[in-house]
């Protein structure tokens, strides 16, 4: 069985044309949230970014 990361990146443009991740992560249901801005523009720092707020309890 493949392991399922507890949350999505995805980017979205802003009207500055800059690229922005913004992260989904699934509740106690199994149902994705809606997207939530990390107000990062790079992929591992945003990853990075999630991973510690899961880890300090904030998701």
């Amino acid at each position: 069985m493949r392991y399922k990361e507890p949350f999505t990146l995805y980017t979205r443009e802003t009207k500055t044309g800059k690229k922005v991740f913004y992260y989904r992560f699934y509740d106690e249901d199994g149902k994705r949230t809606s997207g939530k801005s990390t107000g990062i523009t790079v992929k591992s720092i945003a990853k990075n970014y999630v991973n510690d707020l899961i880890r300090n309890g904030l998701l």
